[in-house]
């Protein structure tokens, strides 16, 4: 299965493309509202699939993520934070980097795994943005999703 963002139309287009150990990567970046709603029209349009799906969220604590009830409704449907909520003073920062830095594990060993056939990281631009990880950390990952063959 292989997915396609039309810019034009601001939409998804999904094809199967008849391949297996199919890799791609998605990014759904900018200012304001829908990029975690794009992020979980994705997952549900998966599950649909059949395909096993976690969202792994930086910043968002179990605790404040709206995301965490979509297990209530879709069980099938993984969903692990790493953070504490927002960064608004010293303490908050290294917490969420100590949390931050446990995604990045958690993450390497979900691919490792090979559990998961979508692998989304919700929020990781902003902790990178945030300094709670850094560049390398997030083209490590990247390497790593294309040598297992996942969807990010």
């Amino acid at each position: 299965m292989f997915e396609r963002f039309d810019v034009t139309s601001k939409r998804s287009i999904w094809y199967n493309t008849g391949m297996k150990n199919n890799n791609l990567i998605l990014v759904y970046t900018g200012n304001g509202k829908g990029k975690t709603s794009a992020s979980l029209g994705l997952a549900i349009r998966a599950l649909r699939e059949n395909m096993k799906v976690i969202i792994i969220q930086f910043i968002k604590s179990n605790t404040q993520s709206g995301e965490i009830n979509f297990k209530k409704l879709l069980p099938q449907l993984e969903v692990k934070c790493f953070g504490e909520g927002f960064v608004f003073n010293k303490k908050q920062e290294i917490i969420n980097k100590q949390q931050s830095k446990k995604g990045l594990d958690f993450i390497k060993k979900v691919l490792k795994s090979k559990k998961y056939d979508v692998i989304i990281l919700d929020e990781i631009l902003v902790a990178y943005n945030l300094k709670l990880i850094t560049m390398s950390d997030i083209i490590e990952i990247i390497k790593l999703f294309r040598k297992e063959g996942k969807y990010l």
